[in-house]
């Protein structure tokens, strides 16, 4: 079944309720970025823009200033040894150890790369990078060394959309321009595209792919055996961000953090 992917749960944290949204908040606050990492760990970019690193029970734990970067782009938490976060008004990539301390940062006009529209960390702690110019899909070594590129990428169905987020799990790269997804091997070889996808917030699960658009967010299997079995639940207001964990979906809104059962 499509859930049995989802293995843990979040201990319960007191919360108050939100008369305007009727929501239990497990944290408000204005929040631009939300992941949750394998090991349950949740990131949130605050108003200050400072990206905290809290603890299953939403205890702070670390954090990091993105100030002077600008607006942070994505957060790549795949690795949570590896942070990986892409600031695009700067073409910067930072990448961070699990206690939020830098350890290197990549300028990636000085690998000629001067319109970069997506990053990712790949399946072997590489980076993947989108380059926006000549619409390829590349593969950077930590010290910006190229070590693959794809051939120019033109979908027949999606045309030439720009990427917004890039995200490798089991080998595949799924690309998201907003109108469908695009997958390609972990050789930077097109697989196929998938028009019913079309959303700027996609989560890719080890089975599962999440999407958000108007007021739901859909769960769709990725098991070759089943065939676009859903799992869907409706939102009452505007969602800024979602992150899935266990059978935990966690949502950040206009007025914070609250929590849904998958189930």
């Amino acid at each position: 079944m499509l859930l049995m992917a989802f293995l843990l749960l979040f201990e319960p944290v007191r919360a108050q309720t939100s008369v305007e949204s009727q929501e239990n908040y497990l944290l408000e606050g204005r929040f631009q970025v939300l992941e949750c990492d394998k090991l349950g760990n949740i990131y949130l970019v605050n108003s200050n823009a400072e990206l905290v690193k809290f603890d299953r029970h939403l205890k702070p734990l670390f954090r990091f200033s993105t100030i002077r970067l600008g607006r942070l782009t994505s957060l790549d938490v795949t690795n949570p040894q590896k942070l990986v976060l892409f600031f695009m008004d700067y073409q910067v990539v930072v990448i961070l150890d699990n206690t939020l301390s830098e350890i290197k940062r990549l300028n990636l006009s000085h690998y000629n790369l001067w319109n970069c529209s997506a990053v990712a960390i790949s399946g072997d702690n590489q980076l993947w990078v989108f380059n926006a110019d000549i619409f390829r899909l590349i593969k950077l070594s930590d010290s910006g060394k190229e070590l693959i590129a794809s051939n120019e990428l033109y979908d027949e169905t999606l045309g030439r959309h720009p990427v917004i987020s890039v995200v490798e799990r089991n080998n595949i790269v799924y690309l998201n321009t907003g109108q469908g997804i695009i997958k390609m091997n972990n050789l930077g070889q097109y697989i196929s595209s998938d028009i019913e996808l079309k959303s700027e917030l996609i989560q890719v699960l080890p089975e599962s792919i999440a999407y958000f658009s108007g007021n739901r967010i859909t769960i769709e299997s990725r098991r070759p055996e089943i065939i676009r079995q859903k799992v869907e639940k409706t939102l009452p207001g505007a969602v800024h961000d979602f992150a899935i964990y266990g059978s935990d979906l966690l949502i950040v809104d206009s007025r914070g953090l609250y929590k849904r059962s998958i189930d």
